[in-house]
């Protein structure tokens, strides 16, 4: 009898859990493809419409996003929702280093790289490794 038809299937709370693995993968890179298109438009506009120093500096943060990558892997964590956060943060993390640290030495003047990086590091290597600390 087709009025008392009932559907019947399997539910427990932990399956919203493993829901997210369906999609993890694709979530990750999405977020981190808008997290680098972004990063690269607002320090190409910040940097002076420099496209070498954005450049550059969306290559470390990718980068640093490999290397934590094969920390991960290396220390068998899984990827799932906590460390896709966390691959995020570290993102913003990453930005505040390398964003600071590109935009003093493109600003020095110096007769060369070598006088240019150790002013860039002497001016702007302290804040910002005590702002990320304290």
């Amino acid at each position: 009898d087709p009025e008392k038809h009932v559907t019947i299937f399997p539910y427990s709370v932990f399956y919203v859990f493993y829901e997210q693995y369906l999609t993890i993968w694709r979530d990750t890179l999405q977020s981190l493809t808008i997290s680098f298109a972004a990063i690269f438009i607002i320090t190409f506009i910040l940097m002076g419409f420099d496209i070498v120093s954005s450049c550059i500096n969306l290559l470390i943060i990718i980068l640093i996003v490999l290397n934590l990558g094969g920390l991960m892997y290396w220390w068998h964590i899984t990827l799932n929702a906590v460390s896709l956060v966390n691959l995020v943060m570290a993102v913003g993390i990453a930005v505040e280093f390398c964003s600071h640290m590109t935009r003093a030495f493109s600003i020095q003047t110096g007769q060369d790289r070598i006088e240019r990086a150790s002013t860039a590091l002497t001016s702007m290597g302290s804040p910002v490794l005590s702002g990320i600390t304290l």
